[in-house]
């Protein structure tokens, strides 16, 4: 317990542990991880995470509106 709890520090921490156990194809961690990402540290670095959500599952419609979101703020 006393180690899992080390990723749960903030959504970032938790969402890059998410990717790393499970393997990059992913959607779900992808988005969340991408999300967190934007939020620390803006668009640009969220821009990957964004990108394979939507390749990995075309048919989420949140990650299509992330996607979308940073896409448009990156001009």
């Amino acid at each position: 317990t006393w180690v899992q709890v080390g990723y749960w520090r903030t959504d970032f921490d938790l969402w890059d542990h998410a990717v790393a156990v499970t393997g990059p194809d992913n959607p779900l961690a992808r988005l969340n991880r991408g999300l967190a990402l934007a939020r620390l540290r803006g668009p640009a670095a969220a821009r990957d995470d964004a990108a394979a959500a939507v390749r990995l599952a075309p048919e989420n419609a949140p990650a299509r509106r992330f996607y979308g979101g940073v896409l448009a703020e990156l001009g």
